[in-house]
């Protein structure tokens, strides 16, 4: 008898955690000038070299901006408010799909 109620004490330990489990997977978020952006958004950062593209990503459960190869689109020297793109704006500005 002891050890069905051991076993069903278990069992309801394991039931009642896995609604906590699901929700401390927070959504990775990176912030910059104000402004939070998912994983995988890019934005234009101002770095001491100049602005660059980067891209927030997830590095050892943090989050954190992965600074790409390539120049921002933007002409003006001061940065605004940046603005969160996807791949899919990525294909509206090019003419893609």
């Amino acid at each position: 008898m002891t050890m069905l109620r051991h076993a069903g004490i278990a069992a309801l330990a394991v039931a009642l955690s896995l609604p906590v489990a699901a929700s401390s997977a927070a959504e990775c978020q990176c912030r910059a000038n104000g402004s939070a952006f998912r994983q995988g958004e890019t934005t234009c950062l101002a770095l001491p070299d100049g602005p660059r593209l980067a891209r927030c990503e997830m590095v050892l459960n943090n989050s954190s901006w992965k600074i790409l190869d390539q120049a921002c689109f933007q002409t003006s020297k001061h940065l605004e408010k940046a603005v969160p793109m996807t791949v899919a704006h990525y294909g509206a500005l090019f003419g893609g799909d």
